[in-house]
């Protein structure tokens, strides 16, 4: 895919690891997902044991909206902009106070090859 033009109708699936521009060092690892109604990021699934029992477990996430995050792809540099959570992907088992969650995120726009510098 290196050598593809990716165009405004394009599906892929690509794995990536991004990053806030503000924080550098806090790493999301995930798959980038477009398909013909939208563009998602979901991140890799991550093990919990034993679960905590959060009040807001059963709760949609605040719908927060990430600027930008930055990062690369198997093939290229990427720069994904305004991100809105929604609800992730995941099993939870109180029986056995085990579970496996992942974050999933709404992305409006993103832009390949390169990074966006925002002005501040």
């Amino acid at each position: 895919m290196a050598n593809k033009n990716l165009r405004l109708d394009s599906r892929f699936s690509m794995i990536g690891a991004f990053w806030s521009p503000q924080k550098p060092d806090t790493i999301m690892t995930g798959t980038l997902v477009s398909d013909e109604r939208e563009i998602n990021f979901i991140t890799a699934p991550e093990y919990e044991r034993p679960i905590s029992i959060d009040p807001g477990i059963f709760a949609m996430p605040d719908s927060t909206m990430i600027p930008a995050l930055h990062g690369f792809t198997q093939d290229r540099l990427f720069t994904m902009c305004q991100l809105v959570e929604q609800s992730g992907p995941g099993s939870t088992n109180f029986a056995v106070g085990q579970a496996i969650k992942a974050r999933s995120f709404r992305v409006l726009s993103c832009l390949g090859g390169m990074y966006i510098k925002r002005n501040q």
